[in-house]
């Protein structure tokens, strides 16, 4: 969670939404921001390594990539959410992610 926190910050998000819940058999945590939020064309890549918008600014690509092989060795799965509004030329503000873990 620490990553996508980070990377949240990186992308100018002022504001963090975190969600715990129960879905079925499920822990679920849901991850929220209101950052400058993931292109359409770029969504799958993100867990991509090395994967990075962001290489000018010292982007390396990693930290969804260590976010999701951290996540899946703990039994569980991450995935982008993304907004149906967004488009390449205009992505919609902030990103979501869903973090799920078997009871």
């Amino acid at each position: 969670m620490t990553t996508v926190v980070e990377n949240a910050a990186e992308q100018g998000a002022e504001t963090l939404t975190i969600g715990v819940g129960m879905v079925g058999p499920e822990a679920v945590i849901d991850l929220t921001d209101d950052g400058t939020g993931v292109a359409p064309g770029d969504a799958s890549r993100i867990f991509e390594p090395f994967f990075t918008t962001r290489r000018e600014q010292g982007g390396t690509g990693l930290g969804l990539a260590i976010a999701k092989a951290l996540v899946t060795n703990a039994g569980g799965t991450i995935e982008y959410v993304p907004d149906p509004k967004a488009t390449d030329a205009r992505p919609r503000p902030g990103a979501s992610f869903r973090i799920r873990f078997p009871r």
